[in-house]
């Protein structure tokens, strides 16, 4: 009778040995909450593939959690995010903010309006700041700031506005790619696609690389995203990248990863583009492929980050592609009348060797193009 207590006792401390690791487990891969004084759900966030994330979400959330503990009815000391801005510009828009929150390491409490986060949602399930119907508490805005150029003194103002038992709500605020450049591993958390939409892509790849014939049969397919801009860019044609950039830039990708490059090809000016590649035998265009339920611009930018290399012109988002692929990067050497360029931003930062520019041969020919790119080299770095 004794051996049998012993061992069913021995058994009992097993189990909750076994429980407690699990629990511990479930500890570190998961920040979960449970709604005390409130019936009001709070989502969930996996943040087991980040680690600067898990700082700014564990203590958003335990404050959304403390908020349902002590049944608060009215929010306080929240700063929220709101705009209208076109997704690409709000993704930037987005993250300047968040990487703001990360440089001046601020422990205040952050959320989007909902209009926002369910932009962003549908396409990057992993956005980590919740909406305002996420908050158990009523939130009251006491002051909207509107088109704040979002610098390291004014975030301080900002936030100190904030805790001071203030809701403040920044509007449209404009994007700041020089902030962002060293986030770059939270911008991939936060920015990563719906695996449907992921899949389609990869499933999109394969078909192309099955169709094409292997070249050199020693080296292996490689992949390269090109992004045409063409549209918007200051209205005048002289400024854009020529079609000889691009002839350049995929000739460089062909001496350095052999024949077996195959060029994805997107544009917002298609027709432009097929007058001019479409004779390429390794071109394919994005709208040459099946895209099943993907939008045909996110399915152009998912193509850029997917893609083993990218060559990009002046258009944000290829600049996002890029940032968020893998790879290099081939970029045009030159700047427009007026436009700070993402492209100078970048090269600046020190943060990318596998990025590279060219000059544009058409660029070169151009004596108007020469002077004002002399012009503006000469501006302190504070105008640029």
């Amino acid at each position: 009778m004794v051996k049998w207590t012993h061992f069913v006792l021995v058994l009992t401390v097993l189990s909750l040995a076994m429980i407690f690791h699990k629990m511990k487990q479930t500890e570190v891969i998961s920040w979960k909450l449970t709604p005390l004084k409130s019936s009001k759900q709070i989502p969930a966030r996996d943040i087991s593939s980040m680690d600067a994330p898990k700082i700014l979400n564990m203590n958003l959330w335990n404050e959304l959690e403390n908020a349902i503990a002590d049944n608060r009815t009215e929010c306080r000391q929240y700063l929220a995010l709101t705009s209208d801005s076109s997704w690409l510009d709000l993704m930037t828009e987005y993250a300047t903010f968040l990487s703001f929150v990360y440089q001046k390491q601020y422990k205040g409490y952050l959320v989007v309006s909902d209009q926002v986060r369910n932009r962003l949602i549908q396409f990057f399930p992993n956005v980590s700041l919740p909406g305002i119907s996420d908050l158990p508490c009523h939130f009251e805005p006491v002051e909207v700031v509107k088109d704040i150029s979002m610098t390291n003194d004014t975030f301080d103002r900002v936030t100190a506005k904030s805790r001071r038992a203030a809701n403040l709500v920044l509007e449209n605020q404009p994007g700041k790619f020089s902030v962002i450049l060293v986030h770059r591993k939270v911008m991939r958390y936060e920015f990563q696609f719906h695996a449907t939409y992921d899949q389609v892509v990869k499933r999109s790849l394969h078909i192309v690389d099955r169709n094409r014939p292997m070249i050199s049969k020693d080296r292996p397919r490689v992949f390269v995203g090109v992004q045409i801009k063409r549209l918007d860019v200051n209205s005048n044609e002289e400024w854009l990248s020529s079609k000889e950039y691009y002839f350049k830039a995929m000739e460089m990708f062909r001496a350095r990863y052999g024949r077996n490059c195959v060029f994805i090809l997107s544009s917002d000016d298609l027709l432009w583009a097929h007058n001019c590649f479409s004779e390429l035998s390794d071109v394919v265009f994005t709208d040459q492929i099946a895209k099943e339920h993907v939008p045909a611009k996110i399915f152009d930018f998912m193509v850029l980050t997917q893609c083993n290399h990218t060559i990009v012109s002046h258009g944000s988002l290829g600049i996002w592609g890029a940032f968020l692929g893998d790879g290099d990067v081939i970029a045009p050497d030159s700047v427009y009348f007026g436009t700070p360029s993402l492209i100078r931003t970048i090269m600046a930062s020190g943060f990318f060797s596998n990025w590279q520019t060219i000059i544009d041969p058409s660029f070169i020919s151009n004596p108007n193009k020469i002077l004002v790119q002399h012009f503006e080299n000469l501006l302190p770095n504070s105008f640029v």
